[in-house]
């Protein structure tokens, strides 16, 4: 328990505050989108919800970076893609003499 508390806490002070007031707000205190950003000063409902929703992604992707959850650029030539099953088949398929 003591550990999550210090993730939280060093995520609380990594994060940009207006990134970390939104996920806070509807990850650990459960708002919707519009709540949150109501509460971050946005009036009309679909400008709250906007700005949420943008902030969410903001600040769960901070998160993930910040707790090593990022996700690998996509390869830059062919080469270096996976191989896919399908291609592997078609290989074997290939290769048969």
């Amino acid at each position: 328990m003591e550990r999550n508390q210090r993730a939280l806490r060093a995520a609380e002070w990594a994060l940009d505050p207006d990134a970390w007031q939104v996920v806070r707000a509807i990850v650990i205190l459960k708002q919707g989108l519009w709540e949150a950003g109501g509460a971050v000063g946005f009036g009309n409902r679909m400008a709250a919800a906007a700005v949420a929703l943008d902030r969410l992604r903001r600040g769960l992707g901070g998160l993930a970076e910040l707790w090593g959850f990022t996700v690998p650029q996509r390869p830059v030539t062919p080469t270096e893609a996976p191989v896919s099953g399908a291609l592997r088949v078609a290989d074997k398929v290939a290769n048969v003499s």
